[in-house]
């Protein structure tokens, strides 16, 4: 990362350091996941515990380190901490305060970016709270940053993850939170045009598959979930399926109110449950327009 950090984007190494810097990461991920896993062979749960318990106190050194140096901080989450303080805009303001983390800490941290702006998504139960990992900005360079919305998420269909990245890049023109919302009426128009193609059979079937797992065996369900029912569909043709497989379908215009993508026959594009789709976008453009219309704090 620090490599990169030098390099301009054009540079021939700047693909395989990106992969090997996110294959680091995954390796880490993926070992701290384990310890914590009853079954693993090398796992321990007070290992697990230990690391969550060091990260907890090397997070609060250095909130308070940014605090003392007169930083607000927004939010903070694992092993990122975000700090606004007014007039700072550039890398270098930063500097002293990443430096005096690491003496603090003994860690070395790495800056990611300065954002324009960023929107820390509030909890559905109490919207005074932020979600810890859901949140979407735009660094001074237009990039964009986003964790925990559709964009993310595997069950969310390709439709609605390229319209709402495709939101993002429009409001990532935004430098302020005024600009912000006055660029709604430009995703607005983005929406509403991305319903009449799909209102008029232009949206390829691929793109609004749908892929969730079963959570149980499908005689287990009382109500069963559309996974359950494309399941029953293809069960009823030979197929058998345990808890934890996934299924994709298309949501449909039938008794079942799904269509399974493996059947053999497909499904003709007039019987898509178009509502339904309607329903997957409009939670997708909520997510990211909300903390405007709910007067939500950007900074």
């Amino acid at each position: 990362k620090n490599i990169l950090s030098d390099l301009d984007p054009r540079d021939c190494r700047v693909e395989i350091l990106k992969a090997r810097a996110s294959a680091l990461k995954w390796l880490l991920v993926v070992c701290f996941g384990y310890l914590g896993y009853k079954n693993a062979r090398f796992g321990k749960i007070e290992s697990h515990e230990a690391v969550t318990a060091m990260s907890r106190e090397l997070m609060l050194q250095a909130k308070e380190v940014a605090e003392d140096m007169g930083f607000t901080v927004l939010h903070m989450y694992v092993d990122c901490l975000f700090v606004q303080q007014e007039g700072f805009h550039r890398p270098s303001d930063f500097a002293p305060l990443m430096n005096t983390i690491e003496e603090k800490t003994g860690i070395p941290i790495a800056l990611e970016g300065v954002f324009k702006w960023v929107a820390f998504l509030a909890s559905k139960r109490d919207a005074r709270v932020p979600v810890p990992n859901q949140y979407f900005g735009a660094f001074q360079d237009g990039t964009l940053k986003y964790r925990g919305i559709e964009l993310r998420r595997r069950d969310t269909t390709t439709w609605v993850r390229k319209i709402q990245l495709s939101a993002l890049e429009i409001l990532a023109q935004a430098d302020t939170p005024q600009e912000f919302a006055d660029l709604i009426p430009n995703v607005t128009a983005l929406v509403e045009h991305a319903k009449r193609e799909l209102r008029f059979g232009r949206v390829p079937l691929e793109e609004l598959v749908v892929r969730q797992r079963l959570s149980r065996a499908i005689e287990a369900y009382k109500t069963p979930s559309p996974a359950a029912r494309a399941a029953r569909q293809l069960q009823a043709r030979g197929r058998q399926f345990a808890p934890g497989q996934s299924l994709e379908f298309l949501f449909a215009r039938n008794a079942s109110g799904v269509h399974a993508w493996e059947l053999d026959e497909a499904l003709d594009s007039g019987k898509l449950d178009t509502k339904r789709y309607y329903k997957l976008l409009d939670r997708a453009m909520q997510t990211i327009l909300d903390p405007v219309r709910s007067h939500l704090k950007l900074f």
